[in-house]
């Protein structure tokens, strides 16, 4: 309240002091516009006239909020950044522009409109690559053109085009900003919304081969007729992206499932169960006998 009062008493001593007439005329003045809208960063030249029309008469300009809208001595406005009244605002609050001299004052509120982003693309932090290895995660962000655009940040909608390949998780302190962690080899696109403009990254999602693989437990395991057992395998490295498929040699002695890898004893003698991964395989021999 007190700062309001001090900027109408010092355009009080503007009207009175600071624009006099050669004859001391009493004038008033009139400004092209009242109110305007300009976008972030741009400018309009302020026309101000006298009535009666006096050509020697001195003009002050003067911004309620210079920081916000700021004005040249010859009038030229500048929007510099929106102004909200309050935090929780989503429309900008005008900034009032005067200009005085004796015996006439005027103003023209001025509104601060964001200045849209034209275009947006999905960055990869140097070091890090478009090309990823099942397990790895990586940080991405978005740059904005122009730099200076206003984003509201939870506005932005990041997606993946297969789930089963990589997913993505924003930031939760900077929606800007997201994780990609891929999952399983093959080609997959991230990408990220901000209202009518998008971004896309594509990714890659590299195999990691298989070395070799190993049936755990005995060379030969003993079953009886009717039972079932659980068969596992190791595959180095650990992470290798290959399916591994189990087989029989001899399905009338006994059963594999492919997936699984339990045996099913079905009749007595002998049969080999594969493990395979890849081009790498290793059995088992698996004896049954009577009950």
């Amino acid at each position: 309240m007190r700062n309001r009062f001090l900027l109408v008493a010092t355009l009080a001593v503007l009207a009175f002091t600071a624009c006099k007439t050669e004859d001391d005329a009493v004038i008033a003045l009139r400004l092209d516009v009242s109110e305007m809208e300009l976008v972030k960063g741009t400018e309009k030249q302020l026309v101000a006239t006298t009535v009666p029309l006096v050509d020697d008469v001195v003009l002050e300009w003067r911004s309620s909020m210079p920081e916000y809208v700021s004005v040249s001595e010859t009038g030229v406005v500048k929007a510099e950044k929106i102004y909200y009244k309050n935090e929780t605002d989503t429309e900008a609050t005008p900034v009032s522009i005067y200009c005085v001299c004796e015996g006439g004052a005027a103003e023209c509120k001025v509104t601060v409109l964001p200045l849209d982003v034209e275009r947006m693309e999905i960055v990869v932090p140097d070091g890090a690559s478009s090309v990823m290895l099942p397990g790895e995660q990586q940080k991405v962000g978005l740059a904005f053109y122009p730099e200076d655009a206003d984003v509201d940040a939870d506005q932005i909608v990041w997606s993946t085009t297969a789930f089963e390949y990589a997913v993505v998780e924003e930031d939760k302190t900077d929606n800007t900003q997201a994780y990609i962690k891929a999952i399983w080899p093959g080609s997959v696109s991230i990408k990220a919304v901000y209202g009518k403009k998008s971004a896309t990254l594509n990714l890659v999602v590299k195999p990691i081969y298989v070395e070799s693989v190993s049936v755990e437990g005995p060379e030969v395991i003993e079953m009886k007729v009717g039972d079932a057992k659980g068969l596992s395998a190791s595959l180095i490295p650990e992470n290798a992206t290959v399916e591994l498929v189990w087989s029989s040699t001899d399905t009338r002695i006994a059963t594999v499932d492919a997936d699984t890898g339990i045996v099913t004893a079905i009749s007595e003698g002998e049969v080999k169960i594969n493990a395979v991964a890849g081009i790498v395989q290793d059995d088992v021999t698996i004896k049954v006998v009577a009950q």
